[in-house]
């Protein structure tokens, strides 16, 4: 299901969905419906006991870091607190930053009745202070700014129905957040689940915002021009890595022709593309992690970074 995430998310949405329409909208559900959601369950969980999922968490590299269901079921009441505490911190990202700042921004254009200078310049400080301290949270109490923007959706919600699916998709995002308690250090590179939620939200946001304006679909064009400029960048750092691998390739086979067995190549693994990361690359310590295992795949003895 494309990420540790999204399957468990499609199961409880499914499940969900189930009870909305047979209890509530008492629609007669389908067999078919129900047959599929029962062997989505029994897929995950194959695939959740199976046996190389169970290997790969007893790794030495995520000891201490992955916890099994009863593992986190045995932890102290401030335990699980910091668990999810540390959790939820994990999805710190710009681009919820982002969705906090217009959930605010638009709060305070819809809860403030401005009828005078002296009250714009005074609204206008305290928002640039607000802005400010939220910045400051980001950087040291991240997990306060869900609760700052849970509470200023319910509010707006009660304003506008139109915010009712922002506030939905906020907690579906919280809740993608949520299933990967068991293993709280989930690279970005694996989330593709709560990074489709906030795209979807700010899609929202960015609709319900230019509903009315008079540039909207210039506004659209441009944004949908930004979006194409983004996708270039991350696509040609990625091409750019391909290529720094083939030459790698290159290089290894060169000095395996050569009878060198003990490898040192450049680092190619960083990129200007921040997001470009935590891939389990190759060290500069050729007898740690994962260097042994690129070693056996290349047909080596050892391999390593340069110094």
């Amino acid at each position: 299901m494309a990420s540790e995430q999204i399957g468990i998310i499609t199961i409880i949405a499914l499940l969900f969905l189930y009870i909305f329409l047979r209890f509530y909208k008492k629609i007669k559900i389908p067999s078919w419906f129900v047959i599929g959601i029962i062997f989505f369950i029994i897929g995950y969980l194959c695939l959740y006991l199976s046996p190389g999922h169970h290997a790969r968490s007893q790794l030495k590299v995520f000891e201490g870091v992955y916890l099994s269901i009863p593992q986190l079921i045995d932890l102290g009441f401030y335990e699980k607190l910091k668990r999810v505490f540390i959790t939820l911190n994990n999805f710190k990202s710009r681009m919820y930053i982002i969705f906090v700042l217009l959930i605010f921004t638009i709060y305070y254009m819809k809860s403030i009745n401005l009828n005078s200078i002296k009250r714009k310049i005074l609204y206008g400080f305290l928002y640039i202070l607000s802005i400010t301290i939220i910045l400051i949270i980001n950087n040291n109490f991240f997990v306060v700014l869900y609760g700052i923007c849970f509470i200023l959706l319910l509010i707006l919600m009660k304003k506008d129905r139109i915010f009712i699916p922002i506030f939905i998709i906020h907690l579906l995002f919280l809740l993608t957040a949520m299933v990967t308690i068991q293993f709280p250090s989930l690279p970005a590179r694996a989330r593709l689940g709560d990074s489709l939620m906030l795209i979807g939200g700010l899609g929202l946001f960015i609709n319900a915002f230019l509903s009315n304006s008079p540039y909207r679909d210039r506004i659209y064009k441009l944004i949908s021009v930004l979006i194409c400029v983004y996708g270039i960048y991350v696509a040609s750092a990625y091409v750019t890595f391909r290529l720094d691998w083939n030459n790698m390739v290159k290089l290894i086979e060169s000095q395996k022709n050569l009878g060198n067995l003990d490898i040192e190549v450049d680092d190619i693994f960083h990129s200007y593309y921040s997001n470009f990361s935590n891939w389990g690359n190759i060290g500069k310590n050729a007898k740690d992690w994962p260097n042994p295992s690129y070693a056996k795949m290349f047909g080596i003895n050892s391999i390593k970074i340069k110094d």
